[in-house]
């Protein structure tokens, strides 16, 4: 799928010029890759921005104080985006939440040989794909190309 179907995330890719500055150790672990930024993006608040749901660059979420799940999401993003690490690939998966019905975002980690992982601010621990199924069922996934259907 393009880019243009997705006008929300078509602005944040088209303005996040420039990097988040996020401290990782030149031999940093993948696990410990994920773990600082899952607990830098944990340092803003999460709060629900209601019906207005305007998707936030990493910048603005920082300068806000945080947001809601797309925001988190995005921030994880472009936080190991910024990284450079050569093998992990993120994305952004859309999703609904089995028990509430509701519709959610996080950012999913494809780390060669080990499998997916999920940084997703409603839990404080990273989570494993498949922990992460149990309560989520993904609707589409976005990267800076586009979109893919699970």
């Amino acid at each position: 799928m393009r880019l243009d179907k997705f006008p929300k995330w078509k602005r944040v890719v088209v303005n996040t010029k420039e990097g988040l500055y996020i401290p990782v150790g030149e031999a940093a672990t993948a696990a410990e890759i994920l773990d600082i930024v899952k607990h830098r993006a944990g340092l803003y608040n999460y709060f629900s921005e209601g019906m207005r749901d305007y998707w936030k660059t990493p910048q603005e979420f920082i300068y806000d104080g945080g947001e809601d799940c797309e925001d988190y999401a995005i921030f994880c993003f472009y936080g190991i985006m910024f990284i450079k690490h050569k093998f992990l690939i993120p994305e952004i998966v859309l999703c609904t939440v089995k028990s509430l019905r509701q519709t959610h975002a996080a950012c999913v980690v494809e780390v060669p040989h080990q499998g997916k992982y999920v940084l997703d601010c409603r839990y404080k621990k990273l989570l494993t794909w498949d922990e992460w199924l149990i309560e989520n069922e993904p609707l589409v996934f976005l990267t800076e190309m586009g979109g893919r259907l699970p």
